[in-house]
């Protein structure tokens, strides 16, 4: 076992649209990543063939759209994303918003990024 916080997050990223991800937990069978994403901020559509993802709102608010349908995530609220969905996270709202996401498996290159319409 061993303790995580964010200053012994495995890696640290910065996301292409402004957002960060610390790496909490990285195994093949699992992986937790905490995520930050400005005002305004958002991902790309895609999809994954195998990874099934679970969104979990710390702070702030977020719209998941999921396979054509956007529902909004409140602070304390989850969202899971079965493999195969289309789907992107965003945040058109005026704060920063925190949330976990939980893959299982864990990503690794599961991940096709959709042309937006």
């Amino acid at each position: 076992m061993k303790k995580v916080s964010l200053t012994t997050a495995l890696r640290a990223y910065a996301w292409e649209t402004g957002g960060q991800a610390w790496e909490l937990l990285q195994d093949p069978s699992l992986s937790v990543k905490l995520e930050s994403m400005a005002a305004g901020g958002g991902e790309q559509r895609h999809y994954h063939r195998q990874s099934r993802q679970f969104f979990f709102i710390l702070q702030g608010k977020a719209l998941i759209e999921t396979d054509g349908t956007v529902t909004t995530l409140h602070r304390e609220e989850g969202l899971y994303v079965p493999e195969g969905s289309r789907h992107r996270i965003y945040n058109p709202f005026d704060r920063e918003v925190r949330f976990l996401v939980i893959s299982a498996p864990e990503i690794g290159n599961d991940r096709i990024n959709l042309k937006d319409d």
